[in-house]
This record gives structure tokens, sequence and C-alpha cells, in this order.
């Protein structure tokens, strides 16, 4: 048990020392006139692509589906704060292509970890 505890506490401590606090899941649905014409998804599927990969702290968006979503986007924030801009950006500038977004938000520096992933290599990103 000790050993497991003390790899817990340098996984969070390693954690805690990249900065990132919060990750945050964004499900998104798209407007359906868009699916409805080969060139308007192909079109609106570029403009979309070409948003996240302008985004530093996403590392991960797709298509998918469930819960009534179509969309989903993993991001990774040192504070709520720019969590809030990077969502203010996501339903502003893609209101033309989304009718509606949630978030789910979790700590990334919990207590209690029921099982953690290593972020070494995003200590670089924005």
């Amino acid at each position: 048990m000790d050993l497991e505890s003390d790899t817990l506490k340098m996984m969070k401590r390693k954690r805690a020392k990249s900065g990132f606090e919060i990750i945050a899941f964004t499900f998104a649905k798209s407007r359906r006139e868009e699916h409805l014409k080969p060139e308007k998804y192909e079109e609106s599927m570029k403009k979309t692509r070409e948003w996240f990969i302008k985004q530093p702290n996403v590392i991960f968006a797709s298509v998918g589906e469930g819960l009534g979503w179509d969309r989903v986007c993993v991001s990774l924030h040192k504070s709520y704060s720019e969590f809030a801009e990077l969502k203010r950006k996501h339903d502003t500038e893609l209101a033309n292509l989304i009718t509606k977004s949630q978030s789910f938000i979790a700590d990334m520096n919990p207590i209690v970890i029921l099982k953690s992933f290593p972020i070494k290599y995003l200590e670089e990103a924005k």
C-alpha cells in the first residue's frame, strides 16, 4: 500500500508541475443542414478542423454520437478563466456550425485519483 501511495503522490506532483489544473470534455451538437449536402459537410468539417488545430490546449476533437451530442473536444487548462475563454471562442467562432454545447470539467489534481495518465508531452503547450 505504501508503494501505491508513494506512486500516486509522485504522479500528482508531476501533474501539478505541468501547470494544468483542469481537463474539460466539451460536447457539441452540429447543425443538421450542414450534413445534408456533401459539399456543405466537407466545408464545415474543414472549417471545424482548422479551428481546432489552432487551439493549443485541445488535445483531442472528433465526431461521434451519444447522449444527444455528435462532437467532442478534450482540452487541458491552467485555470478556469483559460477554459472559459476557449469555451467562449468555441461557441462564438463556430456558432454557424453548432447549435449548442456543454462541458464537463474535472480537477487535474484531485485528492482521489481513480486512474491517472501521464501528460509529460504536454508540458510545452500553452
